[in-house]
């Protein structure tokens, strides 16, 4: 079975919900991860301390990229729905 415009619209319109909340959760988990760098301590070489330091770096910016990515990917899934809304309404305006 095909779905009418007004369907296709409202699947949209979730999924581009849905990946707004996961960019959301992915968002919040990258700033948690920076919780260590909170104090501003800077990273010692020669420290200790530093190979973790760095490790925990490294892994919060990448979960922070996932996060622009994810947050990307639902502002075009925004736009995507947005517009087969238009559509739909203009089809049914125009079968009035």
């Amino acid at each position: 079975m095909t779905e009418t415009p007004q369907q296709r619209a409202e699947r949209l319109q979730q999924q581009a919900d849905k990946l707004k909340e996961t960019a959301a959760r992915q968002s919040e988990r990258a700033f948690g991860m920076y919780g260590r760098f909170a104090g501003g301590q800077p990273l010692l070489p020669g420290h200790h301390s530093y190979r973790s330091a760095r490790r925990a770096k490294n892994r919060a910016d990448a979960a922070s990229d996932r996060a622009i990515d994810a947050y990307k990917t639902a502002e075009r899934a925004q736009a995507r729905a947005k517009w087969a809304k238009v559509d739909a309404d203009a089809r049914t305006e125009i079968a009035d």
